[in-house]
């Protein structure tokens, strides 16, 4: 059975959406979908065990070597976890938190800009290419209103 109540008040698609991202039309930013969630660990071990053994799940990629943290992805339906052990990036967090979601957008550039005129920052001042020439990505910082990052990227992310 369908909620009609529940229709009349969620906004349209595109409809503005205050106090999320300010004023900001969403539909204008071309988020695609949530590619992944980014969760920073104090134990990539037990957390892969955790992933495997309790939850059941296979892993999608180990990310490639000589980055500055190790990390591991696991699939579910469309969208990647993405467990990675840094201590400098867990923080004050004793075992995990959830550090980032990125987004595949249409254009990043485009992204940046509606997200930067209702007040959000960047980590850097442009998208850097992703390895191979896969697209551009760029990270917030945790400025916005829920206190993590956000990872915009039209291509492929690692």
């Amino acid at each position: 059975m369908h909620d009609d109540a529940v229709t009349r008040n969620r906004p349209s698609r595109g409809a503005a959406v205050p106090g999320i991202v300010g004023e900001l039309e969403v539909q204008k930013m071309g988020f695609k979908r949530i590619d992944h969630v980014g969760i920073v660990v104090s134990d990539l071990e037990r957390a892969n065990a955790f992933m495997r053994d309790v939850l059941g799940l296979s892993e999608a990629k180990i990310a490639e070597p000589g980055l500055a943290s190790t990390r591991t992805f696991w699939r579910i339906g469309n969208v990647d976890i993405q467990v990675i052990q840094d201590r400098d990036r867990l923080g004050s967090a004793s075992t995990g938190r959830i550090e980032h979601i990125a987004f595949e957008v249409d254009d990043v550039v485009e992204a940046v800009s509606q997200l930067e005129a209702s007040g959000w920052e960047m980590q850097t001042d442009e998208p850097i290419e992703v390895r191979g020439g896969h697209g551009r990505t760029i990270l917030t910082t945790e400025s916005g209103p829920l206190g993590i990052m956000f990872q915009l990227s039209d291509g492929e992310i690692d």
